[in-house]
């Protein structure tokens, strides 16, 4: 694991710890669109790609979603040119913010 990676999601479970109230209902909110879209498939045989495509399009667009916001939250708090002046590339900061604020099962402790 790389230590950009690492402190990444050290940051994301101190997050998720400091804010876990909202951290907990937006697990909520996601189970419940999973379930739902779980039991409105049509049929038991369509229920795999339903639960395929929702969990791409989850992916895709929580993703999509940070990378998009991830420039305008450093730059809010100010570390922005810290993070540009580091060795790493824009992109490999993109990428390594972008996997580890997935939402992790446990916000406790890091893997």
């Amino acid at each position: 694991m790389t230590p950009l990676f690492r402190a990444f999601l050290a940051r994301s479970f101190a997050l998720q710890r400091r804010y876990f109230t909202d951290y907990a209902l937006g697990l909520l909110v996601k189970v419940f669109f999973f379930t739902a879209i779980l039991y409105t498939s049509q049929g038991y045989s369509a229920r795999p790609a339903y639960v395929a495509g929702f969990l791409l399009w989850y992916l895709a667009a929580h993703l999509l979603a940070r990378m998009a916001n991830f420039f305008l939250e450093e730059a809010y708090l100010g570390t922005l040119g810290r993070l540009l002046a580091s060795p790493h590339s824009p992109a490999a900061l993109v990428v390594a913010l972008s996997l580890a604020y997935l939402e992790w099962p446990c916000p406790g402790s890091l893997p």
